[in-house]
């Protein structure tokens, strides 16, 4: 999970409006699964043994984002993902 992913629940769950909410009924008043989605993408990336290292979920993740844009004729964004590949790998941020 990303960390921009993780502060998107947490500043949606502190808005909240808490004061409705008993706690004995919290699951049921409250749809934190619900919130959780809207909040947190969800897309399985698998990474098998025969994965090199340096391809992470992040970086496969971006790969296909990529190969995407270059697929629809957009280079120049394509171009953009490329660097922040570069990016994590250069720091280590895979």
């Amino acid at each position: 999970m990303r960390q921009r992913n993780i502060d998107r629940l947490v500043c949606r769950l502190q808005n909240f409006d808490w004061s409705v909410v008993a706690y004995d009924k919290f699951v049921e008043t409250v749809p934190v699964h619900c919130i959780i989605d809207e909040t947190i993408p969800c897309r399985k990336i698998t990474v098998t043994e025969s994965t090199p290292p340096h391809i992470t979920p992040l970086v496969k993740s971006l790969l296909w984002k990529r190969n995407a844009l270059m697929r629809k004729g957009k280079i120049d964004r394509a171009n953009e993902i490329s660097v922040k590949i570069k990016i994590l790998k250069s720091y280590g941020l895979q």
